[in-house]
């Protein structure tokens, strides 16, 4: 974990460990299953709070990128294809964005809080 000492986040406690949960479980089955093969990191960027959780895998192709939060939407046979879903939903009903990221390679989930000290 980074967190940098400035990051106040305001929501609802159980729906973040919801979202986290997603996020974190899809991150580690993607990854290389190392250390720091997983980071969250919480920082304050251009008027925002963001939390991101990255993963050293091999990332979303792009083609498949604009499906990622659609329900049902999966590419583990035995995933629901709604960890994503929820985690966007929920990140919603708490005033956040969730997206991804693409850097090319490996993850990178951001849920972003606008405004002030959130």
């Amino acid at each position: 974990m980074e967190l940098a000492a400035d990051v106040v986040v305001d929501c609802d406690r159980v729906h973040l460990n919801q979202i986290l949960w997603n996020l974190v479980r899809n991150a580690w089955r993607h990854s290389a299953k190392c250390e720091r093969s997983v980071r969250i990191i919480a920082q304050r960027t251009g008027g925002r709070t963001e939390l991101h959780v990255v993963d050293d895998g091999p990332g979303v192709p792009r083609d498949l990128q604009a499906q990622l939060f659609e329900p049902f939407f999966t590419t583990f046979s035995a995933g629901t294809g709604l960890g994503l879903y929820i985690a966007r939903e929920l990140s919603a009903a708490n005033g956040a964005t969730l997206d991804y990221v693409d850097h090319g390679v490996g993850a990178d989930f951001r849920v972003a809080w606008q405004g002030g000290q959130t």
